[in-house]
């Protein structure tokens, strides 16, 4: 299996940043959108399993209360509508979807697309898709570094991802999927309710820093 994350943010103000493949080791950091396609195409073309991240909210919850719609995941402590969240959460879904659209483009043969550990890792091959949290003492200083930085939290937490999930909600909306569908990804329909990981990187748990 081989790891990435991306640190979405505008690419033409060079605030996107991205790195893989990661294993137990580690990689340089990267900036060009383009070439993570590239690389993730490649890997899911030769039949690797990749998990690949993004720093910005996946999803949002669905409540019967509507006073509490807007307001923080179980698990987090500010609002994903906040200022924060709900700029990372507009970015992301549009990149989500150019990402996934390249990569659907590059595979001849559509790879199974996953939000679940279990499936995903009880399948032969796919593509899971999994929520990076950088915040506070997690940061880096660049965007690049962030994306290593969730990257590794990621490969820390196997061989239960799941069970570092800092988001516990039973009932949500999947933007990343409804990106997946705008793009006619196969099966993309299926996952529009279905929650994914959500890791917040932890830089005492991972060995790598922000090169100078």
């Amino acid at each position: 299996m081989a790891v990435y994350c991306a640190d979405v943010g505008s690419v033409s103000a060079k605030n996107f940043g991205w790195a893989g493949p990661l294993t137990r080791g580690s990689e340089r950091p990267r900036s060009d959108i383009e070439e993570l396609v590239r690389c993730v195409s490649s890997e899911l073309g030769i039949g690797t399993k990749v998990a690949l991240g993004f720093e910005c909210p996946l999803f949002v919850p669905l409540r019967d209360n509507p006073s509490e719609l807007t307001k923080a995941r179980v698990g987090e402590s500010q609002a994903w509508s906040a200022a924060a969240g709900a700029t990372s959460l507009a970015t992301g879904l549009v990149q989500t979807a150019w990402v996934l659209r390249r990569i659907l483009e590059a595979t001849p043969v559509p790879p199974p697309l996953f939000l679940s550990w279990t499936r995903f890792n009880d399948a032969p091959s796919g593509l899971l898709l999994w929520e990076a949290f950088v915040t506070g003492k997690a940061k880096t200083g660049s965007h690049e570094g962030d994306a290593a930085m969730a990257a590794h939290t990621f490969v820390e937490s196997l061989p239960d991802p799941p069970s570092r999930s800092i988001v516990r909600e039973p009932d949500v909306f999947s933007l990343v999927a409804a990106a997946a569908l705008s793009v006619a990804w196969p099966t993309a329909q299926t996952l529009i309710n279905e929650p994914c990981i959500v890791l917040s990187a932890d830089p005492t748990a991972v060995t790598w820093h922000s090169p100078p």
